[in-house]
């Protein structure tokens, strides 16, 4: 087993996000034709989604994974920063700092408005820590969203074709005449 299906695997668990793990057998699933149509790379972990949405990686797995379970991974840090200021201590520590960054990004693109009313702690804690006369101008003031952004793939557009400019043929080449002429009397001498 690989050590990032350990993390895949933990993190969902800790989340309370379920995950159905198919028996895979390496050397042998991957030989069968319809692995390598949905994962060409033929990487593994492989994680097939919902409408034909396919990821690999266990690192982009767990990040899918955790955000589709609505951000439930927030919930340890929830209960903790209930009865605590900060994470470790009473004092900032790099924890305090490390999660604020994830939770920084999470309210910038995922963490909706209605998701606030349930992480009341995790958002002050995330107040606290940005508003640190040191760390102030490092995140800034986030902006909360009201609705979680969705991924929506690219449009396909085809390239209109651009009429061939005719270029004017290119000039024959001049030969150098005296190679010429040394070619022609060498080939006299030969005969």
């Amino acid at each position: 087993m690989y050590a990032l299906t350990y993390q895949l695997k933990a993190t969902t668990a800790v989340a309370a996000v379920e995950l159905e793990a198919p028996i895979y057998k390496h050397y042998e699933d991957d030989k069968i034709p319809k692995f390598p149509a949905k994962f060409p790379c033929g990487r593994i972990p492989a994680f097939e989604g919902t409408k034909g949405f396919n990821l690999t990686e266990g690192t982009a797995i767990t990040w899918y994974t955790l955000a589709e379970g609505q951000l439930h991974g927030f919930s340890t840090p929830e209960a903790i920063l209930l009865t605590c200021t900060y994470l470790v201590d009473e004092c900032l520590t790099i924890a305090d700092i490390a999660i604020a960054s994830v939770i920084f990004l999470s309210v910038l693109y995922t963490l909706d408005a209605p998701l606030h009313s349930r992480y009341p702690n995790v958002l002050c804690h995330l107040d606290l820590i940005i508003n640190q006369p040191k760390l102030k101008d490092i995140f800034g003031q986030p902006t909360f969203i009201e609705k979680p952004l969705q991924y929506t793939p690219p449009t396909k557009q085809k390239k209109e074709k651009e009429p061939k400019q005719s270029t004017p043929a290119p000039a024959p080449r001049r030969r150098n005449p005296r190679r010429w002429r040394k070619m022609t009397k060498r080939m006299r001498t030969q005969t």
